[in-house]
């Protein structure tokens, strides 16, 4: 059966239903900010019955902390000529213009709890029967604001973290000195490699900072562990052979790809790789951008609900070989419909690391498995 739009539009019924079960919190204000109307998720938002919120002033309504405290009415207190709500809904009904998206950061009492609050909010003028009204839609991002803070709390501890390291590799370098003008030479070296690799480290957390927004996802914070990873692992590599300019890739590989399937790795036990790495050297300023990528590629897909399972493990082809140019595949069976690859921040990573390396990707993604392919000189 067909649908009219324009006759659901017209429907009480309809309307009725949607403004009833919608999770965003709404009610209908005069122009003095008092409310004739709610649904019930905005009844919610506030502990509140009915009867303590129609035809009441927004703020004595909601719990305000102005209202509260000061034992003055909403509007009334030095602080409501600030208020951002109050101020856009005067706009909306005086000016007759919408205002969207603006943000309420505010302590209210709720339910006899003192709660500090975050919300999202729209107002826009309506006209309903020749009464002028203002519709408010609220979205409680309370949530959303403590992952935010909980990632820059987290974000502070391994900023310390990385200078408590800077300072100690100071007090190494200070140490090193004293042995005399051989030893100079190297200390230049470790200060210029664990420079550059934490160069790269900060790099990372800027970037998954700038993609996180006010959330805090537990797969981004895995993400960037599965990075760390995967410098650490080639400075294992460094130091048991010895300081050096170039690496054998090959081993590089196999070494990162054995941290994935350990126990330390963010995704545990839960992939399996079907490897065939050749043995080539490369410089440290090549490696380090390739192990990057295959660890993005590998901890997104193992990561995803959507990768291929065989007894509950995640399958992966890793090829690594050499022709004209050193091609690095990464394949792997996908049941269900197309998507994509990588997440927009993992393919904009990959992208920059590409770049470093004068290399070039490909994507293709199908209904029976996908695949990435970098080529690089």
């Amino acid at each position: 059966m067909e649908i009219d739009l324009e006759d659901l539009k017209e429907s009480n019924d309809f309307l009725n239903a949607l403004y009833s079960n919608v999770t965003s919190g709404i009610f209908l204000a005069d122009g003095e900010a008092r409310i004739h109307n709610f649904n019930d998720a905005f009844k919610a938002l506030f502990y509140k019955r009915e009867d303590q919120l129609l035809h009441q002033l927004c703020g004595n309504a909601m719990g305000c902390q102005f209202h509260e405290e000061q034992g003055l009415d909403c509007g009334e207190t030095p602080d409501c000529e600030s208020c951002i709500l109050r101020c856009s809904i005067l706009k909306s009904f005086t000016e007759r213009v919408p205002v969207y998206k603006e943000r309420l950061d505010r302590v209210f009492y709720i339910d006899g709890r003192k709660i500090e609050k975050h919300f999202i909010f729209t107002t826009k003028y309506i006209n309903h029967r020749g009464t002028s009204l203002i519709l408010v839609i609220f979205d409680d991002i309370t949530e959303l604001e403590e992952y935010r803070k909980e990632l820059l709390r987290r974000n502070e501890y391994l900023s310390s973290f990385i200078q408590k390291q800077i300072r100690e590799l100071g007090d190494v370098k200070e140490a090193l000195t004293e042995m005399g003008k051989e030893k100079d030479v190297l200390i230049g070296e470790v200060h210029h490699r664990v420079g550059n690799s934490l160069q790269i480290i900060s790099s990372l957390l800027s970037m998954q900072m700038q993609n996180s927004g006010e959330s805090i996802p537990k797969e981004d914070i895995e993400a960037t562990n599965g990075r760390v990873i995967a410098i650490r692992t080639l400075y294992d590599i460094l130091f048991s052979k010895g300081l050096q300019n170039r690496i054998n890739l090959g081993e590089y590989l196999e070494a990162i790809l054995d941290c994935l399937e350990g126990e330390e790795s963010p995704i545990g036990a839960g992939v399996h790789f079907r490897r065939s790495i050749a043995d080539f050297t490369v410089s440290l300023d090549t490696a380090i951008p390739v192990g990057l990528i295959v660890n993005e590629i590998v901890n997104e897909k193992a990561l995803s609900d959507n990768s291929g399972r065989k007894d509950g493990v995640k399958e992966m082809d890793i090829i690594f070989q050499k022709e004209n140019l050193y091609r690095l595949t990464v394949s792997y069976r996908e049941d269900g419909e197309e998507g994509d690859v990588l997440s927009s921040f993992g393919r904009s990573l990959i992208q920059v690391l590409t770049s470093q390396i004068r290399g070039t990707v490909e994507e293709s993604v199908s209904e029976g498995g996908s695949s990435f392919v970098l080529t690089f000189p």
